[in-house]
């Protein structure tokens, strides 16, 4: 018997397609604000590894979160949450 290992996304099914789009804005607008993933974690208090996980897709952040990296781009969390 052979046992596969799944990636994280593949394991819960729509998750890519709803976490991507969000990734890709918000490292987009990280990056048009000056901000390496390091400063953006000190200046929002979040871990290095969930911002990281944010911006690759695999985690679907919670609101509070999306309020705090606006703040910290100077950004309304529309942009991130659109």
């Amino acid at each position: 018997m052979r046992i596969s290992v799944v990636s994280g996304a593949s394991r819960h099914p729509g998750l890519e397609h709803a976490a991507a789009p969000r990734a890709g804005r918000t490292h987009r607008q990280r990056a048009a604000a000056h901000h390496t993933q390091e400063s953006l974690f000190a200046a929002t208090g979040l871990s290095r590894s969930h911002l990281q996980r944010i911006e690759s897709g695999e985690a679907d952040p919670r609101y509070s979160d999306l309020l705090t990296i606006a703040q910290a781009l100077g950004k309304d969390v529309s942009v991130l949450n659109s």
